[in-house]
């Protein structure tokens, strides 16, 4: 293709984003006049994939996009062209997805409070939500808590109420006896949400409980004041001072994705993954291996040991009966390589920690590709126990989980001894859980209900025996009256012929 410049004078349409190049901003474009195809320069030069820290959980492919509203701006885009995720139907137009991290800008207005973030493409103002009747939520975190006035993403605050700065996490789980409240307010708090803490003391407080400090860092000078995406720190280690590896993409334009990964695999390593897996576009669903979780927890003689091995037996009945799914856009992660190992974008901080802390855990007669294969259900493995809270562990995450690890030790014959280890504390710590759901509720709330069915029963009962010595009084004094009127008429009757009744 031609490269031109001739802005003016063309009125034909770039085939990417659908924009004619007499109103576009760039005046240079690629032309086949054979085939009478046109794109603009810049368009042209796009990634056809990204990875977006705002959207974390799967790539962004670029797609043309008529009517769809960017999740960023909330506009329509200039061109008709945006990043998406049709899996979540998440949408960004071209322009926000190239703005910069987090900064503080100065509002041009004298008095007005604001933050540019990376999120949205203008000043966003410090506003107070108590003075308005409209339902607002953080577009970030999609909460629509009630505090005041929205806080935004203010990591480091000083709070009246302790002695150290405290910091905002995602989330704060170190109680041990599953009950979390507010060292403030000294209410319960959903350990899902974020808090500000201090992991020194322990210290927790609810966000609106310290909401007013927060406002005092936004409303004063914060050009130095960290801030905070939700989600930028999914996989944090504690051990902050690893010399990891420099992460680079792998230089092979064939091994883009690990769907590429995979059809890298030889026939004899396809045929071990085939076994056990499947990512056929018509069979894109995970197997799901749904049971009653508490089935067998249901009878009395149950117990700990007798569950772990009912876990683990029904496990490998699924591995060698059934295969579990690869999701579409799983295979579409875009892979870099480690130490010479291919691992999806998403897993290479979990990738790199293994093989800091445990070295190479792979078979070495194995090919590098389904060696990598093996690291990528290992590490996923690893991300999601340490994103999982215990309450949402479900029997079939359990079963999954099981999948995966009996692939990489069975198959590929990884050294996975530590991650057993955790799974079956993992599964004994499910099968307290549930226990603990049938103690506390379940068997309180069947005892109940069978009560109620028996006091029925016997109200029914009490009802019947009622009627039924009713009747029999009832018969008891007719038979009487009866009896005593044919005595009565014998009597009478005793001295007559026999013709004169």
């Amino acid at each position: 293709m031609l490269l031109k410049d001739d802005k003016k004078s063309s009125n034909n349409v770039c085939e990417m984003c659908v924009v004619s190049f007499s109103e576009a901003d760039d005046p240079y474009y690629y032309v086949c006049d054979s085939c009478d195809y046109y794109v603009h320069k810049s368009c042209e030069k796009l990634p056809k994939q990204i990875n977006y820290h705002f959207h974390p959980q799967h790539p962004l492919f670029l797609k043309p996009h008529f009517k769809s509203f960017c999740h960023s701006c909330g506009q329509l885009p200039k061109k008709y062209l945006m990043f998406s995720c049709d899996e979540c139907d998440f949408y960004m137009d071209v322009e926000c997805t190239q703005m910069s991290t987090n900064s503080i800008s100065t509002c041009p207005n004298e008095g007005q409070h604001c933050i540019q973030h990376s999120t949205h493409p203008h000043l966003l103002l410090l506003f107070d939500t108590s003075t308005t009747d409209m339902n607002v939520s953080c577009f970030a975190c999609q909460s629509s808590d009630d505090i005041g006035v929205y806080y935004g993403c203010i990591v480091f605050i000083k709070h009246e109420s302790h002695m150290h700065n405290l910091n905002l996490v995602d989330s704060c789980i170190d109680d041990t006896f599953g009950d979390y409240y507010c060292d403030i307010c000294e209410e319960e708090r959903n350990p899902r949400l974020r808090v500000y803490y201090c992991a020194r003391c322990k210290y927790v407080a609810h966000v609106h409980c310290v909401i007013s400090e927060v406002i005092n860092v936004l409303k004063g000078d914060i050009r130095d004041v960290k801030l905070k995406v939700l989600g930028e720190d999914v996989w944090e280690f504690p051990n902050k001072e690893i010399n990891y590896p420099t992460l680079q993409l792998h230089p092979t334009s064939s091994l883009n994705t690990l769907e590429d990964l995979i059809h890298k695999l030889t026939r004899r390593d396809l045929d071990r993954l085939k076994d056990h897996f499947y990512w056929d576009e018509e069979r894109n669903k995970t197997v799901e291996v749904e049971s009653q979780e508490d089935e067998v927890l249901k009878l009395s003689s149950f117990t700990e040991s007798d569950f772990m091995h009912y876990i683990f037996k029904e496990s490998q009945f699924i591995y060698f009966k059934k295969k579990l799914g690869i999701k579409m856009s799983d295979l579409a992660l875009k892979i870099v390589g480690i130490k010479g190992y291919f691992i999806p974008f998403n897993l290479a901080s979990v990738m790199k920690y293994l093989l800091h802390k445990y070295e190479d855990i792979s078979n070495k007669y194995y090919s590098k590709e389904f060696n990598s294969i093996g690291y990528y259900f290992v590490c996923k493995v690893m991300k999601e126990m340490h994103t999982t809270l215990v309450a949402d562990i479900t029997k079939n995450l359990l079963q999954q989980w099981y999948h995966y690890l009996l692939f990489a030790s069975n198959d590929a014959r990884f050294e996975v001894d530590f991650l057993w280890q955790f799974l079956w504390k993992i599964t004994r710590e499910f099968y307290y859980q549930q226990l603990r759901k049938l103690v506390e509720i379940e068997f309180p709330m069947k005892i109940e209900k069978k009560i109620l069915e028996l006091q029925k029963k016997i109200d029914e009962y009490h009802a019947g025996l009622d009627k039924c010595k009713k009747l029999r009084e009832s018969l008891n004094s007719t038979e009487e009256s009866m009896v005593k009127q044919g005595l009565e008429k014998a009597l009478e009757h005793k001295w007559k012929l026999a013709t004169q009744f």
